[in-house]
């Protein structure tokens, strides 16, 4: 039978900066050995744009590969979110399924910051 509980290495202290114990819980910042992490994979997929920025096809790409299609997850929603889409105001009568669908804005650009 499998274990109810799932037993893992605990990450959170190679994650979390640990230069200041008191704020590291109340205003946690990412280690820096997690920032270059990041850092290579968002190279990675920004081919072609300047700087650190992915375009709508950079983040489709990330996305079909860690989603498996783009328009599905937390993943996909925030990048959306973060290259312009706008939510438009809820009808309260308005079904989800009324709702108009999130989308990558053609002009959008993902920054890494």
């Amino acid at each position: 039978p499998v274990p109810s509980t799932l037993v893992v290495p605990e990450l959170i202290s190679i994650m979390i900066d640990q230069g200041n114990i008191e704020t590291a819980y109340m205003e946690p910042q990412f280690s820096q050995q997690v920032l270059d992490r990041l850092s290579r994979i968002y190279k990675r997929f920004a081919k072609d744009s300047p700087g650190m920025q992915m375009t709508k096809v950079d983040v489709e790409e990330w996305l079909t590969l860690i989603n498996g299609r783009v328009g599905r997850g937390t993943e996909f929603r925030n990048a959306a979110k973060y290259m312009g889409w706008k939510e438009p105001p809820r009808d309260p009568d308005e079904k989800k399924e009324e709702r108009p669908p999130i989308v990558i804005p053609d002009d959008g650009v993902l920054t890494f910051s």
